[in-house]
Parts: structure tokens; C-alpha cells; sequence
């Protein structure tokens, strides 16, 4: 009996110390689990996060592909332009060498004054007059031959322009003024239409035009002694341009014809295109007698 109770106070105490280990066991794997639960509550919220760091990723990529596509495609145009406009520019140069060696300048470039007292350049008139029908065409394709027969006589008389540089491209020719800083001013010598209102910008260009055959004149007298002091028949002041030779541009008699379409009158406009014409065809003219050909 007492071997018994012995034995059952045994087991019971077994009973407790199995029940306080599974207890503690118990606190462990409940403790394990909340670890559990709070690492898979990370790594959903990585998994989150990942996932829209991948839509992200998505997005930009749709819509670098996108640019991408279309900086192709804008390349791709420009490098067909840029083709295209050195086509323009070997073509005009070829020309230029052709017509460098030439020794025919006046029927090359052949300016002549009809009845009307409307000058043209190689049969192109400048003139608006309106009685007369004229195109926009005929007056790009006219300033065209001007800026080449400008850029030939520089060329043959070894004289620069500066601070003016003639690109001669056809119908589409420019003038480029650069100035004491260095900053370039690029103007189109040609136009789209023929407005009441021009833009300042084809009004500068004529301007350009007009002050760099001026220079021309200034240049060549350094190598050519010519008498007046001058080699053209009418004087250029600015973008402005008189009859005959005028010793005092500051002569208020004086009566000038200005270059510009701006707000003038279609006459007086086209005798001055008329006078300018005449100062070029002498300015071939003492190139042809000053080269001996």
C-alpha cells in the first residue's frame, strides 16, 4: 500500500514536470508562430512591393520604347533630310566650281534692263509692279542667281565677304551676318508669299544682300584703283540704294529707294531692285577687266 502511494505521487509529479515542459513548449512554438506570422506579413509586404516596383518597371520600359521608337523615326527622317540638303549643297558647289572657271561672267550671269525699266538677272525679274505678272518663284529663283553671282565674284577676286557669308542654293539661297561676338544671323533670301505685310526677317536678308555688295565694292577697290572712288554706278547706303553716284549719303536732296517690301510702294521697290541689278552687272564687269577676261 505504501508502495503504491509512493508510486502515485511518482507519477503525478511526472505528470506535472511532462506538463509544465509541454506548457513551455507550448510558449515556444506559440512564440515561433507569431514570428512566423510576422515574417510572412513581411514578406507579403515585399512581395508587394516587388510587385509594383515590376509594374514600374513595366510602364517605363512601355513608354521608353515608345520615345525610343519615335527618336528612331525623327532620326531617321532627318538623316533622309540631311542627305537630301548635301545632294543640294554638292550640286550647287559643283556648279560654283564649274562657273568659278569660267571665263564668260556676263553671259553667265547676264543682267539686262527691258522697257520697262524692270532689271532681271538670266531673263528672272525682280519687280512688283501690278501690271506685271510675276510669281514668287521667279523672285526666289532671281535672288538665287544674285547671291551666286555675288559668291563667284568674291571668290574670283580672292576677297572676303566678312562679315557676311553667301550660300548660294538655288531658289532657297541665304545670307549669314555674324557679328562682333561671334553670334550668327541667318536669313532666308527667298519667301512663301507675297503679303501686303512682309516679315522683318526677308526685309533684313535684302538688307544683308544690298550691304554685302557694298562690301564687295569696298574690297575690290584695296586691289583696284578705280575713279569716284567707287566702282558702281549707284550708291548704297544701309539697306538703301540712290540713282547715280552720291558723294554725301548724309545729303538730306538725296532720294532713296529702299529695299524693304515693308510698307513700300511696289515702284519704288522695284527701281530699286532695278538700281541694285545695275551695280552688280558693274561689279562683273570690273571683275572681267581686272581678271583680263
Amino acid at each position: 500500500m505504501i508502495e503504491t502511494r509512493a508510486q502515485v505521487e511518482q507519477d503525478e509529479e511526472n505528470g506535472r514536470r511532462l506538463l509544465a515542459e509541454l506548457k513551455e513548449k507550448e510558449s515556444s512554438l506559440c512564440k515561433q508562430l507569431l514570428e512566423l506570422n510576422e515574417e510572412e506579413k513581411s514578406l507579403l509586404n515585399q512581395t508587394e512591393e516587388l510587385e509594383k516596383l515590376e509594374q514600374k518597371v513595366k510602364d517605363d520600359y512601355s513608354q521608353n520604347y515608345c520615345s525610343l521608337r519615335d527618336i528612331h523615326s525623327d532620326m531617321t527622317s532627318l538623316t533622309l533630310k540631311e542627305a537630301n540638303f548635301n545632294g543640294i549643297i554638292s550640286s550647287s558647289r559643283d556648279h560654283l566650281e564649274v562657273l568659278t572657271k569660267t571665263n564668260v561672267l556676263n553671259k553667265t550671269f547676264y543682267i539686262n534692263v527691258d522697257e520697262k525699266d524692270i532689271g532681271s538677272i538670266n531673263g528672272l525679274r525682280l519687280v512688283r509692279l501690278s501690271n506685271e505678272n510675276t510669281t514668287i518663284a521667279e523672285s526666289n529663283a532671281a535672288w538665287g542667281q544674285c547671291v551666286l553671282c555675288l559668291h563667284v565674284l568674291f571668290n574670283l577676286n580672292q576677297i572676303k565677304a566678312t562679315p557676311y557669308e553667301l550660300i548660294p542654293v538655288g531658289a532657297f539661297s541665304t545670307i549669314v551676318y555674324t557679328d562682333d561676338a561671334g553670334v550668327k544671323d541667318v536669313k532666308n533670301l527667298h519667301q512663301n508669299s507675297f503679303a501686303i505685310y512682309r516679315s522683318s526677317s526677308y526685309d533684313t536678308a535684302i538688307g544683308y544682300f544690298l550691304n554685302c555688295l557694298r562690301k564687295f565694292d569696298t574690297e575690290f577697290r584695296t586691289k583696284v584703283k578705280v575713279p569716284n572712288n567707287t566702282i558702281f554706278p549707284n550708291t548704297i547706303y544701309k539697306d538703301k540704294i540712290a540713282e547715280g553716284f552720291v558723294p554725301d549719303v548724309n545729303n538730306q536732296s538725296v532720294i532713296w529707294y529702299s529695299g524693304k517690301i515693308s510698307l513700300n510702294k511696289h515702284e519704288r521697290w522695284t527701281k530699286a531692285m532695278r538700281l541694285m541689278l545695275l551695280n552688280l552687272k558693274a561689279a562683273i564687269l570690273a571683275t572681267a577687266i581686272a581678271k583680263g577676261i
